[in-house]
């Protein structure tokens, strides 16, 4: 089953997608409803994620200290350069800036941990290293959005819900 489900595991996302927009847009009354299962579905979807990696082997990506050096320079110093690049042309709606940050550099750990198994990655070295990438996302998103953004829309976010 485990083996099918990796196999197929695009198509089952895509079809989910389809699913959702469906009712989304077909149902908008049920998103109340369907609000309130976010956060659970969320777990169930990360908990089904991470019973593919090997847990065995989890300690390996701490012990390496290459590893956590060039994952720490791509994650912090290449991606952010790279980031800054691509968002130039959207820099002047601030909100809209905001979003691609987030979205590019606070990425979500786990699912890059994921398809780094599927690609026959180290995804158990990557597991390993997730709470230090968090801790480091933490510290860098403000600092991020105050380079790329500026000081007087940082002011202006709350960082409560985020610690």
């Amino acid at each position: 089953m485990i083996a099918w489900l990796e196999k197929h595991q695009i198509w089952l996302y895509l079809a989910a997608l389809a699913c959702g927009a469906v009712v989304g847009l077909g149902m908008p009354a049920a998103a109340p409803a369907l609000e309130v299962a976010i956060n659970p579905v969320l777990g169930l979807l990360l908990y089904a994620a991470f019973l593919a990696v090997p847990l065995n082997r989890i300690g390996q990506g701490l012990k390496d200290l290459k590893f956590l050096g060039v994952l720490f320079a791509l994650n912090f110093v290449l991606v952010p350069l790279v980031v800054w690049g691509l968002t130039r042309f959207i820099a002047a709606e601030h909100v809209l800036l905001v979003g691609v940050l987030f979205a590019l550099l606070a990425p979500c750990i786990d699912y890059v941990i994921v398809f780094s198994h599927l690609a026959g990655g180290a995804s158990e070295r990557l597991l390993s290293a997730t709470p230090l990438l968090m801790l480091g996302q933490m510290v860098a998103l403000p600092l991020y959005l105050w380079l790329f953004v500026g000081t007087e829309f940082v002011r202006s976010v709350d960082f409560a819900p985020f610690v």
